[in-house]
């Protein structure tokens, strides 16, 4: 919509509602006490009639509407594009999108009502979010071809730390975990350098400037393409756990339990 089209819903409704909702006075956008009040309940009953709608589709199984998705790099860019390929065939009446987004961003677009679903990593506890557990996924080490622990069947913590290690930044989950995992094997691994996600951090171990831990499935392309090599953790088995976050009392439609049900495959 244009903004004079908007700008005209608004006062109509306010003349109806017989309250300003919008406090002209200000230079930037704000509700008034009255348009605060006003937005609390239509968003609740929004929420409501969407509830009711998801109900209705439950009753006749129909799995139809739109479906919103933000997920973590590491999931989206390596995972989902099976996923939703699989999806909108067996679908066609889903209009699917999806955006990447760090897990923080990711949390932020569910809890802000912006996507239906989210998909992020971590066992994440809150208040405003349902989780659904969708699979376990292995970590292992990368390594660039051109490294001298390339040719071994597998690596320990210790022996990564002798090299420059690549980590996250402090908005991906993955990093808590990994510096748990050095903390348990009471190894110093101070990383050489910290990226917001998986897709950059891959690029630097390709160059052979070091080494890193990654979740195991978003490096498939960079095996087979002889880019990098992965080695299992001879000392421990690590795995992260890969999970489906909706915004609580939002109605959890047909096409997000499919959506799920085909992600856990």
């Amino acid at each position: 919509m244009t903004q004079p089209a908007v700008s005209n819903l608004i006062s109509a409704l306010e003349k109806n509602l017989g309250f300003s909702l919008i406090d002209r006075t200000l230079a930037k956008f704000a509700l008034t006490p009255e348009g605060q009040i006003f937005q609390k309940r239509a968003g609740e009953i929004y929420t409501q009639f969407l509830r009711t709608k998801s109900e209705l589709q439950n009753a006749k199984n129909v799995v139809a509407g739109t479906l919103k998705i933000a997920a973590v790099y590491s999931v989206g860019v390596n995972v989902l594009p099976r996923v939703m390929r699989k999806f909108m065939a067996e679908n066609p009446k889903v209009s699917l999108s999806v955006c990447y987004d760090t897990a923080s961003g990711v949390v932020e677009k569910v809890a802000g009502g912006s996507v239906e679903l989210g998909i992020i990593s971590g066992d994440r506890h809150s208040r405003s979010e349902e989780m659904f557990p969708l699979y376990e996924e292995p970590l292992v080490a990368i390594c660039a071809p051109a490294n001298t622990i390339s040719r071994q069947r597998d690596t320990s913590l210790a022996e990564l730390a002798t090299f420059p290690f690549f980590s996250y930044s402090e908005s991906v989950f993955l990093r808590r975990q990994i510096e748990q995992i050095f903390k348990a094997g009471n190894i110093d691994c101070t990383p050489a350098k910290f990226f917001d996600n998986v897709e950059i951090l891959k690029c630097a171990v390709e160059i052979n400037a070091g080494v890193a831990i990654v979740p195991a499935y978003s490096v498939g392309r960079e095996i087979s393409a002889g880019t990098l090599v992965a080695l299992p953790l001879r000392d421990q088995k690590i795995s992260r756990t890969v999970s489906a976050i909706v915004r609580k009392g939002y109605p959890v439609t047909p096409a997000i339990r499919r959506f799920m049900d085909l992600a856990t495959k």
